[in-house]
């Protein structure tokens, strides 16, 4: 299940994350990990659809968990969408801080999509300070790290 989220995700296929996550969320005594995935997608498809109030519910859950983050997250990419949920429903600063830590910890790594959430999440905060030169290199860095893919939805977004 937690690689068809992964799927839905990646193609911006949110009706099915709409879909499949009420039936999710009741099933009882989950792998905290898999609940913290599910809230952040199922709270990212909500606010795709404009859900707002749900969806910061299910994000503030996401948020919550920030505390256990290198428990449940060795995957570097849930590093950064754990940030990407505090930058849009959260606390700007406290995202980016998160963004460097994932990067400290992980960036070596030459996994192209790590690179490209990486680098997009940290130019929509700088973007948002108006730190638009920094910005725009994060941007560039995102969009180089997923030029060579097969993510199309993603180079469009980079």
């Amino acid at each position: 299940m937690t690689y068809k989220l992964d799927y839905y995700y990646d193609n911006q296929k949110f009706e099915k994350i709409i879909e499949l996550s009420p039936e999710l969320i009741n099933i009882k005594n989950k792998p905290e990990v898999f609940e913290v995935q599910l809230n952040f997608y199922y709270s990212k498809a909500l606010s795709y659809f404009g859900k707002t109030e749900q969806a910061k519910y299910f994000a503030n859950k996401t948020i919550q968990n920030l505390e256990n983050i290198y428990n449940l997250f060795e995957e570097p990419i849930r590093m950064v969408e754990i940030a990407n949920m505090e930058y849009v429903f959260g606390d700007k600063e406290r995202a980016y801080k998160l963004l460097l830590l994932a990067e400290n910890k992980f960036g070596e790594q030459v996994e192209p999509i790590f690179h490209f959430e990486l680098n997009t999440n940290k130019g929509h905060i700088l973007s948002q300070w108006k730190s638009y030169e920094r910005a725009s290199l994060m941007y560039k860095k995102a969009l180089s790290a997923v030029r060579y893919t097969k993510h199309d939805k993603k180079k469009i977004i980079a």
